[in-house]
């Protein structure tokens, strides 16, 4: 598989490296000539091999010597020496460069090379003299030297059998359900965390929430009634003030409200009750003139005059 995505490179690299480990045989002495042809226009995908098998051999200048052909995406690439190649061209298995030329050092030669979009469009060797030391790159290989440019892997090999798309195809499936049953069991695992946390923490801090909203009831009411006495006028500051004492004693219920003047009479439904007792909480406020209270012929009700001053 030729790319034009560099960063696709390495990936593919990394895969043979893992799969097929074992690294090639580089020829690094043989003065190799080299020529790249672009595919023409009207080059169908079918007739690639066939076409790269004769470019192969017009392009190549010896008679009797040996080649070394690629096919990348924008073309064939050849390397051609008059014996024999001692294994890949260190050309073909160095990492490629970036757009534009370059002057680089192989093991035993120097080269200028012209890049574009990853592959090779020319390569011509170099005398050492005439090299430019600020511009010369040592040639790069991959870790392994199992792949480079200008080889075909065995990843790409192995991905034109029909076969390996299958299964490429069948680990994508499994993956995409093992990735869904995992996100599901995580789903079931926290909801059901998250749930036992609550009832946890319901049966701990009810009891608390309760008495908290007892207490907070009971400051809302006292709140009530001191904000009504602060209130102007008389009606509200005597009625305050009795409530203020009367809640003393338990729950109670005002059935019936008089106000005339300064006097207020309340029909109070309360329990058993200490009538001395209440009337002198009443009077030690010192707020009333007057205070009387009588029972009233309904059962647990009394009937409490005061007068303010």
């Amino acid at each position: 598989m030729n790319t034009k995505l560099p960063w696709l490179i390495p990936v593919m690299d990394r895969i043979e490296s893992i799969f097929w480990g074992s690294s090639v045989d580089i020829d690094d002495t043989s003065a190799a000539f080299y020529v790249f042809k672009p595919f023409p226009s009207s080059l169908k995908p079918t007739q690639i091999e066939e076409w790269g098998l004769l470019q192969s051999k017009v392009l190549s200048p010896f008679d009797k010597g040996d080649r070394y052909t690629f096919l990348s995406h924008a073309g064939i690439s050849v390397w051609a020496v008059p014996n024999r190649f001692k294994g890949v061209p260190e050309t073909a298995l160095q990492q490629p460069l970036g757009d534009g030329l370059h002057q680089v050092k192989g093991s035993n030669y120097y080269y200028e090379q012209h890049w574009k979009d990853g592959v090779m469009l020319s390569c011509e060797p170099m005398e050492g003299s005439i090299a430019s030391n600020e511009k010369l790159l040592p040639l790069r290989f991959t870790e392994s030297m199992n792949s480079g440019w200008g080889v075909k892997r065995n990843f790409d090999k192995w991905l034109t059998k029909p076969i390996s798309w299958l299964f490429i195809m069948a680990f994508l499936i499994a993956s995409f359900f093992i990735w869904q049953l995992g996100v599901t069991f995580s789903y079931v695992i926290q909801k059901n965390n998250i749930q036992s946390s609550t009832d946890h923490l319901e049966i701990e801090v009810g009891d608390k929430l309760a008495l908290q909203s007892k207490y907070q009831a009971q400051q809302n009411t006292i709140e009530l009634i001191n904000n009504w006495r602060r209130q102007n006028g008389f009606l509200p500051q005597a009625i305050a003030s009795v409530a203020q004492v009367v809640m003393n004693y338990g729950e109670w219920d005002a059935e019936n409200i008089e106000w005339q003047g300064k006097r207020l009479v309340l029909l109070l439904e309360l329990g058993d009750i200490e009538i001395p007792r209440l009337v002198a909480d009443l009077e030690g406020t010192e707020l009333f003139t007057e205070v009387g209270i009588r029972p009233h012929s309904k059962a647990n009700t009394w009937v409490l005059e005061v007068v303010q001053k």
